[in-house]
C-alpha cells in the first residue's frame, strides 16, 4: 500500500487536502429521501479506493487543525522542520500504531476509540462535502462548524454548525455512532444525546462554541445571534455507521427520533453502510499513517 503520487505530502497538506476534497466532490453521490418523520442521506461509493485515500488525506488535515471554522482550507499549524515527525505521532496517538486487534485491549481501542473517531472525522467530512456541492438540505446552507474532536471520550457534541436559511441562521447539532452491527441503538443513543438540546442542558457549551463560529458571519448576521437563538431555528443530525448486512429501515418512525422537538424536516439521519466497516477503517488508518512520510 502506499499514497498516490497526485498527492505531495505534508509539507503541501494544503494543496493535497484541496485536492482530496475536490475528488471527494466528485466521487461520493448520495440519494436524499423524505420520510414520514424526517429525511435521510444515503451515501454511496465511499469503499472506492481514491475514496479511501481522500478521506485519509481530509482526515490528516483535521488533526493538522488544517480546516477552519467556515470549511476553509489554511496552511497547517506545524513547524515546517517536524511535521512530518508530529503529524504521525498525533495521528498514532488517535488510531494506533498499527492495525493488530490480537488482545481484548486493543480490540476494544478499535471499537471506542479509532473507529469512533474515524466516523467522526467522516461525518464532518460529509459535511464539508454537502457544502462544496451547495446543497441546503441539510438544516440550510452550512456557513461554518466546529473541529472533530480529537478526544472521542469528550462528553460534548460530536459536532455544531451554524446554518443559514432565508434571513436565519440556524444551529445544526450532530451526533455520531458507529455501532458495527447496531444501527437501531446507535440511532436510539444519537438521538437521546441530541434531545439534551431540547431540554437545555447543551445551552453552555453551544454558547461557547458560538464565541469562534460567530466570526464567520457578516456583521448584520451576528447581530441576529441574541440569546438562545437556537430555539427558534435548530436542525438535528444523527450520523450512524453499519454494516450493510444489518442496514435497516431508515425512514421507520422510531419513537427516540419522534421525541426530538423540531419538524421532520429539521432531523436529517445520515446512515452510512460499509460491507466491511473494519477492513474499510483499518485501510484509512494505514493510508493515514503512510502520509506524513509522503514525498
Amino acid at each position: 500500500m502506499m499514497i498516490s503520487k497526485n498527492y505531495k505530502g505534508p509539507i503541501h497538506l494544503k494543496e493535497d487536502v484541496e485536492l482530496a476534497l475536490s475528488i471527494l466532490a466528485k466521487k461520493i453521490t448520495y440519494t436524499r429521501t423524505t420520510a414520514k418523520t424526517l429525511h435521510f442521506h444515503e451515501f454511496d461509493n465511499l469503499e472506492n479506493p481514491d475514496v479511501l485515500e481522500a478521506i485519509a488525506i481530509y482526515l490528516c488535515a483535521a488533526i493538522s487543525q488544517n480546516i477552519s471554522a467556515n470549511l476553509e482550507i489554511r496552511q497547517a499549524l506545524f513547524d515546517e522542520d517536524s511535521v512530518e515527525r508530529d503529524l504521525l505521532n498525533d495521528i498514532v496517538r488517535l488510531i494506533g500504531v498499527d492495525n493488530d486487534e490480537s488482545t481484548k485491549k486493543l480490540k476494544n481501542f478499535k471499537d471506542t476509540q479509532r473507529d469512533a473517531w474515524i466516523w467522526e472525522g467522516v461525518s464532518h467530512l460529509l459535511i464539508h462535502v454537502n457544502k462544496v456541492n451547495a446543497d441546503s438540505s441539510i438544516g440550510g446552507v452550512i456557513v461554518s462548524t466546529n473541529g472533530i474532536k480529537l478526544d472521542v471520550h469528550d462528553h460534548g457534541l460530536d459536532l455544531i454548525a451554524l446554518y443559514k436559511i432565508n434571513n436565519s441562521i440556524g444551529v445544526l447539532a450532530g451526533e455520531c455512532k458507529a455501532y458495527r452491527k447496531r444501527p437501531a441503538d446507535a440511532i436510539r443513543d444519537a438521538s437521546k444525546k441530541l434531545l439534551e438540546v431540547d431540554e437545555s442542558t447543551r445551552d453552555g457549551e453551544i454558547r461557547a462554541n458560538m464565541t469562534y463560529l460567530k466570526d464567520t458571519l457578516s456583521e448584520d448576521e451576528k447581530a441576529s445571534l441574541s440569546g438562545v437563538f437556537w430555539r427558534n431555528e435548530r436542525s438535528y443530525l444523527p450520523a450512524i455507521c453499519c454494516t450493510s448486512d444489518k442496514k435497516v429501515k431508515w425512514g421507520k418512525n422510531r419513537k427516540a427520533l419522534t421525541k426530538l422537538n423540531v419538524i421532520p424536516s429539521k432531523k436529517t439521519l445520515l446512515p452510512l453502510t460499509l460491507t466491511d466497516i473494519r477492513k474499510q477503517f483499518d485501510v484509512i488508518s494505514d493510508l493515514m499513517r503512510l502520509y506524513p512520510n509522503h514525498k
